[in-house]
């Protein structure tokens, strides 16, 4: 399973998701995208954000078939015509994890407290 943001952009300044976005798009979501969960994200900065968990071979296919979902979605229910779905990408939070893990009070891999050598 692989989480893919979404930027939402809007058509005209001022613009606002509707409450029920996530229920709009999950009513034009299939079976055969393989979408877990949706998250939105409305006041993120700089645009507005869809979190979405999906199924995938890969991350390049979790990509594709999320932002082909988000397209599809976003044109089906009129409350979002206005709107257009900009980049699809996977966050790589690796080194993120690395400089917690590496911080001098880590707790370490493992768990809290020293991993022993033993």
């Amino acid at each position: 399973m692989y989480l893919v943001h979404v930027t939402l952009q809007p058509g005209s300044p001022g613009l606002f998701l509707p409450r029920d976005t996530r229920e709009l798009l999950w009513a034009a979501a299939h079976p055969e995208d393989r979408i877990e969960h949706v998250v939105v994200h409305p006041d993120a900065v700089p645009a507005p954000m869809l979190g979405v968990y999906v199924l995938a071979d890969s991350l390049a296919s979790a990509e594709r078939q999320t932002f082909a979902f988000c397209r599809r979605a976003l044109e089906a229910a009129p409350q979002l015509a206005l709107w257009t779905a900009g980049a699809a990408a996977a966050s790589f939070v690796a080194l993120f994890y690395e400089r917690l893990l590496s911080a001098p009070d880590a707790p370490g891999r493992n768990g809290p407290g020293t991993v022993s050598a033993s």
